[in-house]
C-alpha cells in the first residue's frame, strides 16, 4: 500500500489569517513545524503541501517541502486532498494532516496508517486522545468524541460528549468517567475519499459545523485509534500562544 500524505494549507481564516505562516520561534512557521514533525514518518510514501496561496507556495518550497497549488472553490481540506489525489493517482490511500494541529507527529501517523491498512476500504481512521484540562472540556474548539467498545466513533460534538447527567458539578467530570477529544487527521483509502470530497453538506454537519458528521450520516464508518502524545488544536492566536507553552512546558 502507498500513502500520500497532504497538508492542506490555506491563508484565510475568520479568526487566524495567515496561520500557516505564524510564528512558532527558532525561526520556524507553524507549518514549517507542522511539516517538520510529519516528515519522518516511514509509512507515508511521500508528503506534500496543498495551497492556493502563493505566499505559503514560496514559504513551503523555502523549507524544502513539495508543494502542489490546488486551485478551485473547495468547502474544506478533503475537496483539497481529492485535488491532490487526483494528479498524484498511483497512491493507493490518503492521509489528511489539518494545518490545525500544532503536535501531530511521525509516530501518530504511523499509528494511523497501520490502523488504515486493517480496516475495510469504505472506512476512515481517525485518531483521539484522552481529555486531561479543564481547558479542552469547556472549549467548544476542542472537538469531543464517543464510540463504540469497539472502537468505531458514535459521534463527534462540539459539547462535552457524555452528558453526566447524575453529576451536576461539570468541573468534576474529568474525576468521573473518561472523555476523548479529536484529533484533526484523517486516513481514507483513495476510492472512499473520491466519493468523500463528492457529498453534499449535512443537516449535523451544518448544526456542530463538523464535516466527519457528514460522512456518518452518509453512513461511512469512521475507526478511532487512541494515542497519548499531545494535541492543540489552533483556531486562534490565543491557542497558538497557549500550544507554545506547552512545548516549553509552561503550561
Amino acid at each position: 500500500m502507498k500513502i500520500l500524505g497532504v497538508i492542506p494549507a490555506r491563508w484565510q481564516s475568520s479568526r487566524f489569517p495567515g496561520k500557516p505562516l505564524a510564528d512558532v520561534g527558532g525561526g520556524k512557521t507553524f507549518l514549517e513545524h507542522l511539516y517538520t514533525q510529519c516528515k519522518p514518518s516511514p509509512l507515508l510514501n511521500e508528503l506534500v503541501i496543498a495551497t492556493d496561496d502563493e505566499r505559503i507556495r514560496q514559504a513551503a518550497e523555502g523549507f524544502g517541502a513539495k508543494v502542489l497549488m490546488v486551485a478551485g472553490n473547495f468547502r474544506n481540506g478533503t475537496e483539497r486532498c481529492w485535488a491532490v489525489a487526483e494528479q498524484m493517482p498511483q497512491y493507493d490511500a490518503v492521509v489528511n494532516i489539518q494545518c490545525d494541529e500544532f503536535f501531530v507527529n511521525a509516530e501518530q501517523l504511523n499509528l494511523l496508517a497501520a490502523c488504515l491498512s486493517k480496516v475495510p476500504e469504505e472506512t476512515i481512521v481517525t485518531l483521539i486522545k484522552p481529555i486531561t484540562t479543564q481547558r479542552d472540556m469547556d472549549s467548544p474548539d476542542t472537538v469531543k468524541v464517543v464510540r463504540q467498545k469497539n472502537g468505531y466513533a458514535l459521534y463527534f460534538s462540539r459539547s462535552v460528549i457524555p452528558f453526566l447527567s447524575q453529576e451536576p458539578d461539570t468541573r468534576s467530570w474529568l474525576l468521573k468517567s473518561t472523555f476523548y477529544k479529536h484529533i484533526g487527521v484523517y486516513g481514507f483509502w483513495r476510492e472512499t475519499l473520491r466519493e468523500l470530497a463528492a457529498l453534499p453538506p449535512s443537516a449535523l454537519e451544518n448544526a456542530e459545523s463538523l464535516e466527519q458528521l457528514r460522512w456518518q450520516e452518509n453512513d461511512y464508518s469512521i475507526y478511532t485509534a487512541t494515542t497519548l502524545g499531545e494535541a492543540v488544536s489552533i483556531d486562534t492566536p490565543q491557542d497558538l500562544e497557549y500550544a507554545l507553552k506547552v512545548l516549553r512546558g509552561e503550561s
